[in-house]
């Protein structure tokens, strides 16, 4: 006849065994949800908790079609830079000139930018004097000087490459210069280098302009950031995508007569009666687009975005000029580092993917002329996602330690009193 459970004679040693066994049971359950909390899957679910009616969902589509009608191109854009504070001095404004070939289809984007930008001391108080060719005006503070600076972006399916320089190269104002190549799907180095995609024209907002993102992600950002999604026609027949979180919203304003293209997107405060606040909150942005029909797709003409915080109005505005729409190809050597045109000679080259930091060549006085061998640039695989091979072993560790708590157990039960 078998002892009653709390009566075994060894009950002690096997209620160690279980209580170690349960433990090693629930520490596996913590490591689990630790290494899969941070998966992909994880924003999707966040996602997921956002509630977007059919109305949205379908306008969003319509939105991304359109956007993907324009799969490649090459562009020029210019215009400036301008900032307005909010103690009323008069305002700053510099050119800023951008140049852009891409193919979407292929993960191909080459980017250059041209601006002058106040950053630095000045080692001048002469504010009449130019700097690289743009005139300075009437800036009003005397410790910092408007500089021009350059930035160039490349990326491929294998790679990225960047330039980012401040000053004059004769100068004695200019940063240490490098070319850094690395991973396609590595962030820039400098928020001075914003990689920007035409398709997301009409739906930018300053983060998503100074990081590159693309239509989808950026729509996925807003999303995340929102409580609910809804769409509203307003008097003029156009779809208003609305995101909301408590008093913010942000509104999406498409086109159906331009192929649902996006021509405004604000973001801003309502009332408790859900009136738009008239006077903008610290944060409030707003970015706006035209259109023009080239090659039977849809293609930004002019946009400009604004932002507006409690010290003042930062804002951009450009008019694009196209030199081709959705050509049937581009030359791959433009997505390069070596396509990058008026680096500065001595520019030092660093191939940095798979954890390296190698000098692999020097900018000479002709960009053609490298001091060392000019390497091409290697197709690398991503790295493995090791998750899949540790949930494995996570699993098998916990089935071998049920399975020892099980026969313990039964052991117990079989034994004889």
């Amino acid at each position: 006849m078998r002892q009653p459970f709390g009566k075994h004679k060894s009950d002690s040693f096997h209620f160690k065994v279980f209580n170690s066994a349960l433990l090693q049971c629930l520490f596996v359950a913590v490591v689990v949800g630790i290494v899969f909390a941070g998966s992909p899957a994880h924003s999707e679910d966040q996602q997921a908790n956002v509630s977007v009616s059919e109305s949205a969902k379908k306008a969003i589509a319509l939105l991304l079609s359109s956007r993907s009608d324009l799969h490649s191109g090459q562009f020029k854009a210019s215009g400036y830079r301008k900032y307005v504070k909010a103690s009323g001095d008069e305002a700053v404004q510099f050119p800023s000139e951008m140049s852009c070939d891409f193919d979407h289809r292929g993960g191909y984007l080459r980017y250059e930018n041209r601006e002058t930008q106040v950053v630095g001391l000045a080692k001048s108080k002469d504010l009449t004097q130019d700097v690289g060719q743009h005139k300075l005006g009437t800036f009003k503070s005397p410790d910092r000087l408007p500089r021009p600076t350059i930035s160039m972006y490349a990326r491929t399916p294998e790679s990225m490459a960047e330039w980012y320089a401040i000053g004059d190269h004769a100068g004695n104002d200019k940063t240490q210069s490098q070319i850094c190549i690395r991973h396609p799907d590595t962030s820039p180095m400098t928020f001075h280098v914003h990689p920007f995609s035409p398709t997301s024209v009409g739906i930018l907002d300053f983060r998503s302009f100074e990081s590159g993102l693309m239509p989808k992600g950026i729509l996925d950002e807003y999303a995340n950031w929102a409580t609910s999604v809804e769409t509203k026609i307003d008097a003029s027949g156009r779809v208003q995508i609305e995101y909301s979180r408590d008093s913010a919203r942000r509104v999406i304003t498409l086109n159906p007569e331009q192929g649902y293209s996006p021509i405004a997107m604000s973001l801003f405060q309502v009332d408790d009666s859900g009136i738009r606040v008239a006077e903008p909150a610290d944060g409030s942005e707003e970015s706006t687009a035209s259109w023009s029909f080239l090659n039977n797709v849809w293609v930004p003409k002019e946009f400009a975005i604004s932002q507006t915080r409690t010290s003042g109005t930062n804002s951009y505005r450009y008019a694009i000029s196209w030199d081709a729409v959705n050509p049937e190809q581009l030359d791959p050597k433009l997505f390069t580092y070596q396509s990058f045109q008026g680096v500065w000679p001595g520019t030092l080259v660093f191939e940095q993917r798979d954890g390296k930091n190698e000098h692999i060549g020097t900018i000479g006085e002709q960009f053609v002329q490298m001091t060392v061998e000019d390497k091409p640039l290697r197709v690398t695989s991503p790295k493995p996602d090791r998750r899949p091979v540790f949930f494995w072993l996570v699993l098998v560790n916990s089935v071998v330690g049920i399975g020892f708590v099980y026969f313990v157990l039964k052991r117990r039960n079989t034994d004889p009193k």
